[in-house]
């Protein structure tokens, strides 16, 4: 195969990109009729070797002096949903999150040219504010780039979403050493999951771009190594992450965090209760809502203090009546919570109407989940008809995404 043909490599990887070539040169691979290979007339026979090679070898990424063996690869990751602690859990308490694996980013990872520099194409993103998508992939907005060379850092001012400047990071991590390329392969991400509404949408994608990259390139790696590598990335939007959007994506199960001690799996009772998500509509800026809970713990510790332990005492009471099926209890430890959240100066009367209008449609409990000050609430159901009529309840006064998910599925 011609490595160092740059040019030749590029042309074939289009040939196969489209699956353009005619049949008698190329046997095995579909002919799709007028092609890129007719245009090429006398050159043919010059990417004729790249192309057969291409197709053969499972789209190996050539490198100078070396080849590096790599496959396209696609994966996912969940969003997920803070049901008791938030805030509390950046200062030490413990929280409960479960994974929505109803909404999902997914990631794909793609050869390109050899000499090509690492692209990464973003989709899906911004327009999330007023409609969630039915759809990844529907490309309402999208933006993509490439990484110079020799760029360490990139601000989030720099690119065309702030949401890129995370990738930047992701890369540097993702190629620190000598597994993964520099060059020759690209990055599409795609996500349903809501931006700053407390879902953990970049935790999410990132986590989902990982996993892509990892599989591409056929490396191992545990939940704890990919939950490390999320936080890395969380740390360039977020500031100070709790560390609870990373890993509970990472696992995908429900847990009880706390930062300093061992993640506590949560036993799911075989009676089931629901969740039903409200999407208030604005979005929130979780680094700018948790810098400003500093600056008032920063003013007055000790009442700070006195709240957070209460919200701690909560979310253990809370982790004993889920693997109990205590539905009225976890229902009322969700209302204190909500009470908490909003002596915090976290809430907001969008999320407060919310919250009111599931609690007279009959639910157990609800609250804001997340940073607050918008994004999403969430209330407890006993049942599934009791979901269906919060859900209805929560449209009426103006969610502008509604999700239903059982507490154990």
């Amino acid at each position: 195969m011609c490595h160092e043909d740059a040019e030749a490599w590029r042309k074939a990887r289009t040939l196969v990109r489209f699956r353009a070539c005619s049949a008698p040169i190329v046997p095995g691979v579909p002919s799709a009729g007028s092609s890129p290979w007719e245009r090429m007339g006398k050159d043919r026979e010059r990417y004729a070797s790249c192309f057969r090679a291409a197709v053969a070898n499972d789209f190996r990424v050539p490198r100078r002096g070396t080849e590096v063996r790599m496959k396209s690869a696609t994966q996912t990751a969940p969003a997920k949903l803070i049901l008791l602690g938030e805030h509390a859990v950046v200062y030490g308490q413990p929280a409960i999150a479960v994974p929505l694996k109803r909404l999902c980013a997914e990631a794909t990872v793609a050869p390109t040219a050899c000499d090509e520099p690492v692209s990464v194409l973003l989709e899906d993103f911004e327009r999330h504010s007023g409609q969630m998508l039915e759809q990844p992939g529907a490309g309402v907005w999208g933006t993509s780039f490439r990484i110079p060379p020799g760029v360490e850092m990139v601000s989030p001012d720099f690119l065309a979403s702030p949401e890129a400047a995370p990738f930047i990071r992701l890369l540097e991590l993702a190629t620190a050493g000598s597994q993964i390329p520099r060059k020759g392969w690209r990055l599409q991400v795609r996500s349903r999951i809501p931006i700053g509404c407390g879902l953990g949408s970049s935790a999410a994608v990132c986590a989902a771009s990982f996993r892509a990259i990892y599989a591409a390139f056929d490396l191992a790696f545990t939940p704890q190594q990919l939950a490390e590598r999320v936080y890395e990335t969380e740390r360039i939007l977020h500031g100070t992450p709790s560390g609870i959007d990373n890993t509970v994506i990472a696992l995908e199960q429900p847990v009880v965090f706390q930062r300093g001690a061992d993640l506590e799996l949560l036993r799911m009772p075989a009676a089931d209760a629901f969740l039903v998500v409200g999407y208030s509509g604005i979005r929130h800026r979780t680094r700018e809502v948790v810098g400003d809970v500093r600056a008032a713990w920063e003013a007055d510790r000790a009442a700070f203090d006195r709240i957070f332990d209460e919200v701690g005492r909560g979310s253990r009471a809370g982790a004993q009546a889920i693997e109990t099926g205590d539905w009225k209890q976890l229902g009322e430890l969700m209302d204190r919570n909500q009470a908490l959240l909003e002596r915090m100066g976290v809430s907001c009367g969008e999320l407060e109407a919310l919250i009111v209008a599931a609690r007279k449609a009959g639910a157990l409990g609800a609250k804001l989940s997340g940073a607050g000050r918008g994004g999403c609430m969430v209330a407890l159901a006993a049942n599934a008809e009791d979901a269906g009529r919060i859900k209805t309840a929560l449209e009426r006064a103006g969610a502008k995404m509604c999700i239903v998910s059982g507490m154990a599925r």
